[in-house]
């Protein structure tokens, strides 16, 4: 388990099993967080990201404006004089993606094709198999 502190400090508590793989869905806004804890995470952890294609992104923007979730906008979220509250969200929404997806790109040690994760077969070993044949070329 890993603790996030707002003194941006983190700890693992505990140990993964001995010779075991564990993972740590950092779900959230991980990009977001200050610069010195993203060092220490990638000094601590192998980072891998799911790599969106440009083909997924407006399913992606469809989806969301479907079932809105709340966003960090990081100050990518603005309204031009007499814009509609919804219009500044479909002109900012796509923009802010893109930016977040290239920032969790630039953090990654590791990129692997989303599309290949979210395929139903993937199971949890094709997956760790996946992650082990792509850092012999990093």
């Amino acid at each position: 388990t890993v603790r996030l502190k707002k003194s941006s400090e983190f700890k693992l508590i505990g140990t993964s099993p001995k010779g075991k793989n564990f993972v740590v869905d950092s779900t959230g806004s991980l990009i977001y967080q200050p610069k010195d804890l993203l060092k220490k995470l990638k000094q601590a952890f192998l980072i891998v990201h799911l790599e969106v294609t440009e083909a997924m992104i407006p399913k992606m923007i469809r989806k969301f404006f479907a079932h809105p979730k709340p966003v960090i906008w990081h100050g990518m979220f603005s309204r031009e004089p007499g814009e509609s509250p919804e219009v500044a969200l479909r002109r900012c929404y796509p923009e802010w993606l893109r930016s977040r997806l290239q920032g969790y790109h630039d953090l990654a040690d590791l990129s692997l094709a989303a599309d290949r994760i979210l395929d139903p077969k993937m199971t949890t070993d094709r997956f760790l198999e996946m992650i082990r044949a792509n850092l012999g070329s990093h």
